[in-house]
């Protein structure tokens, strides 16, 4: 679980943590994601998860309930060679509980809590703090290279996840809003569908809707809202190591919505639901598992690198 936990979260943050340029409103906003060299990012990524499981052969439902939150920083400069931003990305805080009455009860971890040496989680989730992942953006904001990634998915215990060139896919934020270099005005309406293509793993797909609602203001700073309607499929074949068998999901349903800071040219805040049921055949065994989402991303802060 903490795997799946972290992948999103990673996946989630190369997506999140994305600048955008500006325009005045009568030409519209070009929402392309940036970075601004210079400057240093402090971010938040929270998730919550309630699954509802009810194991091969039996009536009883068991509910696991899972929080999450990692807090990031990034640092933006120019490339040492050529043209283009070099982002270099560590995980400060990670928290994490989880509830589920067929472990025991509840577990957890609090990196900014004392360690009292008897926690089994401490470990593999302290190897990930301070860890560095370095990203390499061309002048159009696309990731070109990652440096540093088999370390930092090796401390997470998620070497398998995940290969370099999939990750890159995932962490290209324009492709996954749909985002060009086109500018927007309220009232568009554009289509995304971000695929993650795992290789052996399979596949998961986000299809979904976006329209530039309306203008907002958020602590004060004028954004432009964008809301987001979809769906999600899951099509996995986990390993053995990762408790093996096929993965389908059905009634499926995401929304939510960003709030763009055009004149920063930060996002500021975004939420996304998503609904759906897990269906896991596990040795000739169906298991059906309904699962329930909710998944923020804050920007804490930016500031001139010292």
């Amino acid at each position: 679980m903490k795997k799946s936990l972290f992948v999103s979260t990673l996946s989630a943050a190369a997506l999140l943590l994305s600048p955008t340029l500006a325009s005045s409103q009568d030409e519209g906003v070009v929402l392309r994601p940036r970075y601004n060299p210079g400057y240093t990012y402090d971010f938040s990524q929270d998730q919550k998860m309630t699954m509802i499981i009810t194991p091969p052969g039996s009536e009883e439902k068991l509910e696991t309930k899972i929080s999450s939150e990692f807090g990031m920083t990034a640092i933006a400069t120019k490339r040492d060679e050529g043209e283009g931003v070099k982002v270099v990305t560590t995980i400060d805080v990670i928290k994490m509980e989880m509830n589920n009455p067929a472990l025991g009860g509840t577990m957890g971890f609090d990196s900014t809590a004392p360690d009292d040496g008897t926690n089994p989680l401490a470990g593999p989730f302290q190897a990930m703090l301070g860890k560095k992942l370095v990203l390499f953006y061309d002048t159009e904001g696309k990731v070109e290279k990652v440096e540093g990634f088999d370390e930092f998915m090796n401390s997470a215990g998620s070497a398998a996840m995940f290969t370099e060139e999939q990750f890159v896919q995932m962490a290209d934020p324009a492709a996954m809003m749909g985002l060009d270099n086109q500018p927007k005005k309220v009232g568009d309406k554009w289509k995304a569908n971000p695929d993650a293509d795992l290789g052996e793993m399979g596949k998961v797909s986000m299809p979904m809707e976006l329209t530039y609602s309306k203008n907002e203001s958020f602590e004060g700073n004028e954004c432009a809202r964008i809301d987001m309607d979809g769906t999600a499929e899951f099509k996995l074949n986990l390993p053995e190591g990762q408790g093996g068998g096929n993965v389908t999901s059905d009634d499926s349903k995401t929304d939510g919505y960003y709030l763009v800071d055009a004149k920063l040219g930060m996002l500021r805040k975004s939420m996304m639901n998503m609904s759906l049921t897990m269906n896991m055949n596990v040795g000739g065994q169906m298991m059906t598992m309904p699962m329930k989402q909710v998944a923020t991303y804050r920007l804490n802060s930016v500031k001139k690198t010292e």
